[in-house]
């Protein structure tokens, strides 16, 4: 088995590797918000462990000039789904996006980006086409051992608020003595934030999340923000809020849309296809490597093209719909035309893996899980830990699918049990890329949120004046 598939993953990588995304003019955000009438501005910020990401701002309406948009508006913080980037907050256009609509409501707009995407794709140490950028493997705590005698703990244990830095990164990889063989060796520790075999939604939530939100914050000079996440940025804004609870005050209120979390019930091709490959590459991945999925040009041109052809888009839909649940994204082919160039941001193999172990594993949701010998060594426990979704406090309303078959409506009812502080739930005749592209979100969901966005800010300045 290993001999078959060590050749076949080094050939994909080869393929990979040689083909890296193609320059596109439709890549350049800026353009396009500029191109719809709206100022926009570019942030590069750096996460704790030494990924760079961008992040957009769109910090005033349609026409307005920059310096009117200094005006105090609140800031509200866009986060994407699997496979997706900032882009595609903006691509499908002025009439369907959130992002414009709640910039012309007086928002202050802000489209994050995760590692690992179009927007995301650099690190202080790993270039993107090495396995350590898609799986990242540093431990937390090494010994650092210099010629034959041990110089102590390079980084600490149990501190959960200091997590590795890029920069102690490089002091280990690097060597801290000239002329001396320097060896970084792992030891055993408890688990925490600094778990040593690292997945990358969990990175999201501890590390780019975290590190966008505080940025935000010292940039307007606000102490809370408004949060807008669909699907993935649901999970790691799960996950911030329950390792990372101080987060839970930053945010003002949250509007979660297909939220996934619990997979037990998935339903459609997922259901299928996830538990197979999920048991088949995991033991082989985590030998030999994870890499990125879908940001490969061949794969990215032949979508484009085929989405722009109308007698393939049902044929394309039908086999989403197999996926996500019945719905009519499809319907909306000038905003998937628009769309397609970005619909392949950059995502871990890894990623997808650990949503498979949610199916395999029903009504968990928890850490990525290596089998019980490496789970010794990253948890100290045969088996991952729970995410303790109790700490997750922040105020939050729920936008899910009655058709959607990634977050099933038995999921998010079980999601909605563990936490403490869910608002308001909605029910929407959706399925789970509806909340993207379905030609009639505005009015079934985003007018709503920006509603419940512009309510909570106006008790704000009600309480002001009091």
């Amino acid at each position: 088995m290993t001999n078959f598939f060590a050749p076949l993953l080094c050939f994909c990588n080869a393929i990979y590797f040689a083909s890296s995304v193609l320059p596109d003019p439709y890549r350049k955000i800026d353009y396009m918000v500029d191109y719809y009438g709206y100022p926009f501005e570019k942030h590069v910020v750096e996460t704790e462990d030494g990924y760079s990401i961008e992040v957009h701002r769109i910090p005033g309406g349609k026409g307005e000039k920059v310096n009117q948009t200094l005006i105090n508006k609140p800031p509200a913080y866009l986060l994407h789904a699997l496979t997706q980037s900032s882009a595609d907050w903006i691509s499908v256009g002025p009439q369907l996006s959130l992002a414009f609509l709640l910039a012309d409501e007086g928002f202050d707009v802000w489209l994050g980006n995760c590692r690992g995407n179009l927007f995301g794709r650099n690190h202080k140490i790993y270039l993107e086409t090495s396995y350590g950028f898609w799986n990242y493997r540093i431990p937390k705590l090494m010994v650092i051992e210099v010629g034959n005698s041990c110089q102590g703990s390079a980084l600490p244990t149990d501190n959960k608020s200091e997590l590795p830095t890029a920069d102690k990164l490089a002091m280990l990889r690097d060597g801290s003595t000239v002329g001396k063989p320097t060896v970084a060796r792992p030891i055993r520790r408890k688990p925490g934030l600094g778990s040593e075999y690292r997945h990358l939604w969990h990175e999201i939530g501890i590390y780019d999340m975290p590190a966008t939100i505080d940025m935000i914050l010292k940039k307007t000079g606000k102490s809370q923000l408004y949060l807008g996440c669909f699907s993935q940025g649901c999970t790691a804004s799960l996950v911030m809020g329950a390792l990372k609870p101080d987060y839970n005050k930053k945010i003002r209120l949250a509007a979660k849309m297909g939220p996934v979390a619990f997979l037990g019930n998935m339903q459609g091709g997922g259901k299928m296809v996830l538990p197979t490959i999920t048991k088949l590459l995991v033991p082989i991945l985590e030998r030999f490597g994870h890499f990125d999925v879908t940001t490969i040009a061949l794969l990215t041109i032949l979508v484009t093209k085929l989405l722009k052809m109308h007698i393939i888009i049902p044929v394309i839909f039908n086999a989403i719909y197999a996926f996500v649940g019945p719905g009519h994204s499809n319907d909306n082919e000038q905003a998937i035309k628009m769309g397609a160039p970005f619909l392949l941001g950059g995502i871990s193999s890894k990623q997808v893996l650990h949503y498979g172990l949610g199916v395999l594993n029903p009504n968990t949701f928890r850490q990525y899980d290596y089998g019980s010998e490496k789970n010794m060594i990253a948890y100290n426990s045969s088996d991952p830990p729970d995410y303790p979704l109790e700490e997750v406090t922040m105020p939050m309303v729920i936008f899910q699918g009655k058709n959607d078959f990634c977050a099933d409506p038995l999921d998010v009812e079980l999601l909605m049990k563990r936490l403490p502080n869910v608002i308001q739930r909605f029910m929407r005749p959706v399925n789970h890329i509806d909340f993207g592209y379905n030609r009639n979100i505005r009015s079934l969901v985003y007018n709503k949120i920006v509603e419940l966005f512009k309510k909570s800010e106006s008790k704000i300045s009600r309480n002001i004046r009091n």
